[in-house]
């Protein structure tokens, strides 16, 4: 059995008797009104506040960071105004023709995060046969096919292509004290 439970799977953890400081949050989304089409690649900001595209439509479509905590009940995320505003600011300091862009649209997911912002990934220590591959933190699209080919050689009991010991979901036990620094970080 592999817990592969996105922003659920630290409750799913807890039920095999393995508690992991995780947390819900997610990136405000926004959709703006079409605009003349202009931005034909997808542009991030390296600093990673800004993520956006323009489709063929002319609609503005960009994430604006920071992430926002999700609500108590960890199944959904909603936007303050704020984060509106303080996204189309971001925007406009990336593409500065987009600073009057009216947004008709916002949302937001549910994604894991870990103290560490790294995944769990590898074999349970509480039940033989489950695995765990979750807590990408954001980025669990983007890691995932490592992460399956790594799982993969772990259940089909091989060696996987990269040393999955840092990722192990034990690694909490002695590091508990660092996740109130670490969520700090979003709002």
């Amino acid at each position: 059995v592999v817990n592969a439970g996105g922003g659920w799977a630290g409750s799913l953890a807890k039920t095999f008797g393995e508690e992991v400081p995780m947390f819900s949050a997610g990136p405000p989304q926004f959709v703006t009104e079409p605009l003349p089409y202009m931005l034909r690649p997808i542009v991030q900001a390296v600093e990673g506040d800004v993520i956006v595209r323009q489709i063929a439509r002319g609609n503005i479509i960009f994430a604006g960071y920071p992430r926002t905590r999700s609500q108590a009940d960890g199944e959904h995320t909603y936007v303050p105004p704020q984060k509106i505003v303080q996204g189309m600011a971001s925007l406009a300091s990336v593409v500065p023709s987009f600073a009057n862009a009216e947004v008709i649209r916002a949302w937001s997911g549910v994604e894991g995060y870990l103290p560490d912002m790294l995944p769990v990934v590898g074999p349970s220590q509480a039940v033989p046969g489950l695995f765990h591959a979750f807590g990408g933190s954001g980025g669990g699209f983007q890691i995932a096919p490592a992460v399956g080919d790594c799982l993969a050689a772990v259940v089909a009991d091989e060696q996987p292509a990269c040393d999955l010991h840092p990722y192990r979901i034990d690694r909490f036990n002695v590091q508990l004290e660092t996740s109130e620094k670490i969520t700090t970080e979003f709002d």
